[in-house]
C-alpha cells in the first residue's frame, strides 16, 4: 500500500468520493481507510435499519407487519429486555459519526415497536440525540405514508421517540414538513427539539407556515443564518424580522381562495432598527401576484445589506401592469438594497391561447432598474416582452458594467418581431467582457455567415435565444463558430402558443446541433 494512503486527511478525501455499498468494500482492504470508510458509511442514517443490525439477533420478536399494496413494514417487537450492553458499541463506535438524519419510509422496511423504543429511550436516560449525538443535518418529511402503513395510533407515539433519539444540542439544520393536520404529538416533539438544539442551529427549511411562527415567537434564533418558510401566511411576515443573524430569507406564500389578504403595514414598523438588519439574500413566492413589493420593503432597513433578490408570481396570470409596477416600486426602494443579483419570474402562463387578430402589444420597460449599478446578475422571465430596443442594448454596459449573466427572453412566444439584430448582440458581448451568459431574442435572419470576428473573442458560455427569428442555421452556426469560441450550451426553450408552427425551433435545433458537433471534435 501506498505510504500516502496512510494520511488520515487522504484517506478521508477518497472515501468522500464514494457511496456507502464501495465504501463498506475499502474499509475491509486494509486498516489505515477502515475508520475513514466508516464515517462515509455511518454518515447519514435513513432508518432503523442501521440499529436493528447492530443489535442481538435475539432481541425481536415479530410484531406483524402491515401491508399496503405493494409495500409492507415489518415492526418489531422486544423478545426479551434490552440491556445497556446490548447497545453500549452503536452508542459508542458507530452514532458519534452519524451528521445527518433523514426518516426514510420506504418499501420492506423495518422499525421497531412503542416499546422497544421506549426502552432505548430509558436506556439512554433520555438523552437528546443519544443515537446520533454530533448530528448537524435533521430532515423530516411528510407523515402521510407512515400513517397510512402504520396507522395514527403508531405513529404517534413514534414521532416524540424518534426526534428524542436522534435530535440534538449540535444540530445545526433541520429540513421538515409540518401541517395543520399533523399530530399534535409530532408538532411538540419538534418544537422541543428545535428548543434543544437552538444554540448551535444556521438552517431551517419548514413547510408549515404556522408552526414556524410558533417556533420564531418561541426561540431567539440567535445563530439562524438561513430560514425557508413555505405556505407562510401575510399576516405572520412581521415574526420573520425577529432572527438577528438571518442573512437569507426565502419564503412561499399561502393564499386562501375568497379570504381577504391580511392587513400589512406599508409605513415603517416601529422597530425599524431591528428588522432584517442582516439580510443579504431574499427570494419570494406569490401563487396570485397580490403581495406587493411595497408590503415587503418597509421591513428592510436602509442599510444596504441586501444584495439577492428573486421574485417569482407563482403559477397564476400576472397582468403587464402588475410586472411594470413591480418594477417602478424596486426603483422608488433603491435605497435599501445594493443589489448583486435580481430576478423576477413567473412560473406559469395559465391559458397561453392564440394571439388576437389586432394585438395589443404589451412591452415591460425594465429601465428603473438602472439606479442598481452592481448588478451581476439579471434574469426576468415573464409571458411580456420587455422593452429591448438598440438604444437600450446601448445603455446596459453603461449601466451595468458587471454583468455577467443577463437573461430578458420572455418565455411565451409571440410574433412581435424583436427590434435588435445580431450587431446589437455582438456589439454588447464586446463591451461586457466579464458576459458568460445571455438571454434575448434578436432577429437572426440577417446573418449571412460572412461577418468574420468582431473584436476580442467573447467569453459567453451560455445562450438562450427563445424565439428569435432565423432563416440560415449554417450561416448562424458560423457567426456564432467565429464570435463565440466558448460558447458550451445553446437554449431554445419557450413555451409556444397554439398557432406557432415551430420552425424557428427546429432551425436553431440545427444550429444547436452543430455546436454539438464542434465541440465533440479532438
Amino acid at each position: 500500500m501506498h505510504h500516502c494512503l496512510e494520511i488520515t486527511e487522504v484517506a478521508r478525501r477518497i472515501a468522500s468520493y464514494m457511496d456507502g455499498e464501495n465504501a463498506y468494500h475499502l474499509a475491509i482492504t486494509c486498516k489505515s481507510l477502515l475508520e475513514p470508510c466508516l464515517d462515509k458509511i455511518w454518515w447519514q442514517v435513513d432508518s432503523f435499519e442501521p440499529l436493528i443490525s447492530c443489535l442481538p439477533d435475539d432481541l425481536w420478536l415479530d410484531a406483524g407487519t402491515q401491508p399496503r399494496g405493494n409495500d409492507t413494514v415489518t415492526i418489531l417487537d422486544l423478545r426479551r429486555e434490552l440491556n445497556s450492553t446490548d447497545i453500549h458499541r452503536y452508542v459508542t463506535y458507530y452514532a458519534p459519526r452519524t451528521r445527518s438524519f433523514a426518516f426514510n419510509i420506504s418499501e420492506g422496511m423495518r422499525t421497531l415497536s412503542i416499546q422497544a423504543l421506549h426502552n432505548l429511550q430509558l436506556l439512554t436516560r433520555c438523552q437528546s440525540g443519544a443515537f446520533s449525538p454530533k448530528l448537524k443535518n435533521f430532515i423530516w418529511g411528510s407523515v402521510d405514508r407512515l400513517v397510512a402503513l402504520v396507522g395514527s395510533d403508531y405513529a404517534q407515539q413514534f414521532f416524540p421517540v424518534l426526534i428524542s433519539l436522534f435530535m440534538g444540542k449540535q444540530v445545526e439544520k433541520f429540513s421538515g414538513v409540518l401541517q395543520p393536520e399533523d399530530p399534535i404529538s409530532l408538532k411538540v416533539a419538534v418544537h422541543s427539539g428545535l428548543q434543544i438544539c437552538e444554540a448551535s442551529l444556521r438552517e431551517v427549511w419548514i413547510v408549515g407556515g404556522e408552526f414556524a411562527a410558533r417556533c420564531l415567537e418561541s426561540f431567539s434564533w440567535e445563530t439562524l443564518d438561513t430560514l425557508t418558510v413555505h405556505y407562510l401566511n401575510i399576516a405572520l411576515l412581521p415574526l420573520l424580522t425577529s432572527p438577528p443573524r438571518l442573512r437569507n430569507l426565502e419564503m412561499a406564500f399561502s393564499v386562501v381562495s375568497g379570504a381577504p389578504s391580511p392587513h400589512i403595514p406599508t409605513t415603517r414598523p416601529a422597530k425599524s432598527l431591528e428588522t432584517f438588519k442582516s439580510l443579504q439574500s431574499l427570494k419570494i413566492s406569490m401563487p396570485k401576484g397580490e403581495l406587493s413589493v411595497r408590503q415587503i420593503f418597509p421591513y428592510i432597513p436602509r442599510t444596504k445589506a441586501l444584495r439577492s433578490l428573486q421574485w417569482h408570481f407563482g403559477l397564476a396570470h400576472v397582468a403587464a401592469t402588475t410586472c411594470q409596477d413591480f418594477v417602478k416600486a424596486l426603483e422608488e426602494h433603491a435605497d435599501r438594497m445594493d443589489l448583486v443579483r435580481m430576478e423576477l419570474h413567473s412560473n406559469l402562463w395559465q391559458g397561453s391561447q392564440s394571439e388576437a387578430l389586432d394585438m395589443d402589444h404589451e412591452r415591460i420597460d425594465f429601465s428603473p432598474l438602472q439606479v442598481f449599478r452592481n448588478l451581476e446578475i439579471l434574469s426576468i422571465g415573464l409571458p411580456y416582452t420587455l422593452h429591448v430596443t438598440p438604444a437600450v442594448i446601448a445603455d446596459i454596459p453603461i449601466c451595468w458594467p458587471r454583468l455577467r449573466h443577463l437573461h430578458l427572453c420572455p418565455f411565451l412566444s409571440t410574433s412581435c418581431p424583436p427590434s435588435i439584430n445580431h450587431t446589437h448582440i455582438l456589439d454588447l458581448s464586446q463591451r461586457l467582457p466579464g458576459l458568460e451568459a445571455l438571454g434575448i431574442q434578436f432577429d437572426a435572419t440577417w446573418v449571412t455567415g460572412q461577418e468574420g470576428v468582431v473584436g476580442q473573442p467573447s467569453q459567453l458560455r451560455r445562450l438562450h435565444v427563445g424565439r428569435s427569428p432565423i432563416c440560415s442555421p449554417s450561416a448562424v452556426l458560423s457567426l456564432l463558430r467565429s464570435n463565440f469560441p466558448k460558447l458550451k450550451s445553446l437554449r431554445i426553450h419557450y413555451t409556444a402558443r397554439p398557432k406557432d408552427d415551430g420552425l424557428f425551433k427546429e432551425r436553431w435545433q440545427a444550429v444547436a446541433e452543430g455546436l454539438e458537433e464542434v465541440q465533440t471534435l479532438p
